[in-house]
């Protein structure tokens, strides 16, 4: 639906065609051309210079119209901010595939041919190379959280929870949860969970103690796993003296093991 006009001054001119306005703006191409013949009007143009005709799926002659990039951008100016930068992107797409014409297979010698293959080839290889390390490491992580959810105790805050991360700053870890929106800091009377963790990766435990409402938000096991990859990722607030290991105490009957996790 893109297309050129004839080049002026040896400059290729970039077009788009009303259709292609509708679909980038998700308008009726009825509505976006009348608003081609609204402004044509205002400007004095003769609109029917930019008409052009094509057939649609069921092979009926339709009109639409094809405008230079200076019209295109006056045609969108009343539509919205993120419109608008729909439209000046694609534009500059198509000037950038224009102003960089490809090589044809004529130009390209048998040296550069096989050049082009080998690299597409090796390109090919380290793409599968990268999933099957990011699958095999997906499945380590996974193989990790879960051995530390088997771990999980019913009841546990997330400063509880982190007690048996090394490095964690566990007095600082829930307010840091409650500045990024996952709990809600009631002060003295403790955290709750925020709409967007409750239930999911926390549930809310509440009492009452002199008439006031004491809250606490308690680690789900999903909540448990999602906490443990946010610890391997060090977004967790984490001690001035950290050592930089990653290591969780997990309970082996009535031992504690201490299993390092390489970052």
């Amino acid at each position: 639906m893109s297309s050129m006009l004839p080049a002026q001054n040896g400059v290729q001119v970039v077009t788009m065609s009303s259709r292609e306005i509708a679909i980038l703006c998700d308008k009726e191409h009825r509505n976006v051309k009348r608003d081609i013949v609204s402004t044509c009007e205002q400007l004095g143009v003769d609109v029917l210079s930019f008409e052009r005709i094509y057939h649609d799926q069921l092979n009926r002659p339709q009109t639409e119209f094809v405008l230079d990039k200076s019209l295109t951008l006056t045609i969108v100016s009343g539509y919205s901010v993120k419109l608008r930068h729909r439209i000046v992107t694609r534009l500059e797409e198509l000037e950038s595939q224009y102003q960089a014409p490809a090589k044809t297979l004529d130009s390209i010698s048998r040296k550069d041919l096989a050049l082009m293959l080998l690299e597409s080839e090796e390109e090919k290889e380290r793409l599968v190379l990268d999933k099957q390390e990011a699958q095999q490491e997906a499945e380590r992580l996974n193989h990790v959280c879960n051995v530390v959810t088997r771990q999980f105790v019913a009841g546990q805050t997330a400063a509880a929870f982190c007690k048996t991360l090394n490095g964690v700053n566990t007095q600082e870890v829930q307010s840091w949860l409650a500045s990024r929106g996952h709990l809600i800091n009631e002060g003295k009377y403790g955290f709750r969970p925020s709409c967007q963790t409750r239930d999911k990766y926390f549930k809310e435990s509440h009492s009452t103690f002199n008439n006031k409402m004491h809250y606490q938000a308690q680690l789900t096991q999903k909540g448990c796993k999602w906490l443990y990859k946010k610890y391997l990722k060090t977004e967790l607030p984490m001690k001035a003296g950290w050592d930089g290991e990653f290591t969780h105490a997990v309970f082996e009957g009535s031992n504690v093991v201490a299993i390092r996790e390489v970052a």
